[in-house]
């Protein structure tokens, strides 16, 4: 920071004079010069590519809809493929490009969005009789996919352990939602169980794990996502 030696202040200015006597600053000319980052061009580039990416979407759905529209013979197989290009747009343009979004919340809506395409796929493509029990998808599928995820984030969590609070949202929403599968129980969607209780053991060591180890992070990061 540059000083007039007749005001005897110190100016934050790219100028050699003085704004109030006109005189000659003492000092470095470049100290007052406002250093700036340098621009990141991914970020140009990125907005480009989820642009070109979020078009192509819209328009493969629109396209896709029509077609099964104009040929339509008893099958809507075009919302499977909806599905798949909405899933994609959220893995590829989301998921991948939003480096604002913490890792566990990428996760978790990754566990969530595979098991809804999952969900669509085998419902519409399998036999009206099937659709009523999607077998597959609710006994295996969904406990399985939210089992691997809670047990990904749970290494994580382990191995960055200073950065607990980033992760303890993500993971308690994703442990809540592991029971899902056995709650389907009740209504007779899943045969065999045993996944189901396996994903739903799991959410809970998970959710008590984490009360017992941290409750004083965990209540407190709670207070303040909910305003308590």
């Amino acid at each position: 920071m540059k000083r007039c030696p007749d005001c005897h202040v110190n100016i934050a200015t790219a100028t050699d004079r003085c704004p109030l006597c006109h005189h000659h600053l003492e000092g470095d000319p470049r100290d007052g010069v406002q250093s700036y980052p340098d621009f990141d061009y991914r970020f140009g580039f990125y907005r480009v590519f989820f642009k070109i990416l979020t078009t192509l979407s819209i328009t493969g759905i629109f396209v896709t809809a029509l077609v099964n529209a104009l040929t339509f013979s008893g099958r809507l197989w075009s919302v499977v493929a909806i599905t798949a290009i909405l899933y994609a747009w959220i893995v590829i343009g989301w998921l991948s490009f939003k480096r604002n979004v913490h890792i566990s919340l990428k996760l978790m809506v990754h566990a969530v969005t595979i098991t809804g395409l999952l969900l669509v796929i085998e419902a519409f493509t399998t036999s009206s009789a099937m659709i009523t029990h999607l077998n597959w998808t609710l006994s295996f599928a969904m406990p399985s996919i939210f089992i691997g995820f809670i047990i990904i984030i749970n290494i994580m969590m382990f191995i960055k352990r200073q950065q607990l609070r980033d992760y303890l949202i993500s993971q308690l929403s994703l442990s809540i939602i592991g029971f899902a599968p056995l709650i389907l129980v009740l209504f007779d969607l899943v045969d065999p169980i045993y996944m189901s209780i396996a994903a739903a053991g799991l959410s809970f060591a998970t959710i008590l794990g984490l009360f017992v180890l941290g409750r004083r992070i965990v209540i407190s990061e709670l207070g303040r996502k909910f305003h308590l």
